[in-house]
């Protein structure tokens, strides 16, 4: 029997199960569904990071549920990543509320397209522009203005999921990798394992738009395979709203999930 072993970007999976609505995907049923001709699968490993609750203090409840919940398939292994959160100063090009009511603490005023003037603390004057969505054509500004972000960059998954694969089949430990992630990044580590290793990698792409669906040309160019995860799939494997472990706890499923 084909030894199948699953690696999982989590990230890259959550934003297609959100827009597909299937949030609550049972990944072994998954993995199982999927992999029905190509051979038994073995093992699955989930590439995440831990979320923080900054904008909603419920995110991080919910992914643990989640993670809890699909570790009671005892193939399923976690493997962690981090977040780093860092302020970055980024040039804005326009802002998409020309005519809209924009709240202040002090009032509220409605801000019409063009250019508007904008004091930086130093005194210097620099122009932003205010696009009207009514109107094609764009109002670019005379200057570029920056907006400070605070952004959030996941850290350590894709380097997880190349490196362990890599590992495992240098270890045999399967015959067929399945990957269900979308990033190009996994081209060299994929044409490795298919080129010098001499096992088999497929790629399962799961869309974030069923409509414009498509696996990233360097992954296809190197993998033994591609193919698509229908959204309907993902649908039909789905885990029960109440989870029970084998420890006889029970998870629930998230409201909204």
């Amino acid at each position: 029997m084909n030894r199948v072993a699953v690696y999982v970007d989590g990230f890259n999976l959550f934003y297609a199960l959100r827009a597909a609505g299937a949030k609550w995907l049972d990944l072994g049923a998954l993995c199982d569904d999927i992999c029905g001709n190509i051979g038994a699968v073995k093992q699955i490993k989930y590439f995440t990071a831990h979320v923080d609750g900054d904008g909603d203090k419920g995110r991080p409840m919910r992914q643990q549920a989640y993670i809890r919940a699909i570790s009671t398939d005892k193939r399923v292994s976690v493997c962690l990543g981090s977040f780093m959160r860092k302020r970055i100063d980024r040039p804005v090009e326009r802002l998409l509320v020309a005519n809209s009511n924009l709240f202040l603490p002090e009032a509220t005023s409605r801000i019409p397209p063009g250019l508007h003037k904008v004091v930086q603390p130093s005194g210097s004057e620099k122009y932003l522009s205010v696009h009207n969505h009514a109107y094609p054509k764009e109002i670019k500004p005379l200057n570029p203005v920056y907006a400070r972000v605070f952004t959030r960059e996941e850290k350590g998954s894709d380097v997880n999921l190349a490196v362990t694969m890599l590992n495992d089949a240098w270890r045999n430990e399967y015959d067929t990798a399945l990957v269900l992630s979308n990033d190009s990044d996994l081209r060299e580590p994929v044409r490795m394992v298919c080129d010098e290793l001499r096992k088999s990698v497929v790629i399962g792409y799961v869309p974030q738009d069923p409509k414009r669906a498509s696996v990233s040309d360097r992954l296809k160019d190197v993998a033994s395979g591609v193919f698509h995860v229908k959204w309907s799939i993902l649908r039909r494997n789905q885990l029960p709203d109440v989870v029970t472990t084998s420890t006889g706890s029970v998870i629930t499923k998230p409201i909204g999930w």
